[in-house]
């Protein structure tokens, strides 16, 4: 389980029972990354684009300048739904994260609906 602190996720996720478990929907969880990259990597701006695919649902991050691509790629990696497992050739679930609401909550999140995660830096 992972705990990240994101401040403003009162107001990204409206959860009528925060500390149940949740799966966030693609829009949801583009705003959540749109306000880490915010936090992280300030005085860069960022695009961040969806693909609502039924299948595989994506997000395409790109910007010009700032950090490596495969450093934002690190950071990222966080919200795909599922990790692909060469030891078992398959995708795996990722467990559950824990987000700490500002109003005293956790919000318990099993899935952020992202299936790809693109990243593109511009020089």
């Amino acid at each position: 389980m992972t705990t990240r602190d994101l401040t403003n996720t009162d107001q990204i996720i409206h959860a009528p029972n925060p500390d149940i478990i949740h799966k966030l929907d693609i829009s949801q969880t583009s705003k959540l990354i749109r306000e880490d990259l915010k936090k992280n990597y300030p005085g860069v701006t960022f695009s961040v684009r969806l693909d609502r695919h039924l299948w595989a649902p994506s997000i395409h991050v790109e910007w010009t300048g700032g950090p490596e691509a495969t450093r934002v790629r690190r950071h990222l990696d966080h919200y795909l739904r599922e990790v692909w497992d060469s030891n078992t050739d398959s995708y795996e679930d990722r467990g559950p994260d824990l987000l700490p609401l500002p109003s005293g909550h956790t919000l318990h999140v099993t899935s952020y609906g992202v299936k790809h995660l693109h990243v593109k830096r511009h020089d």
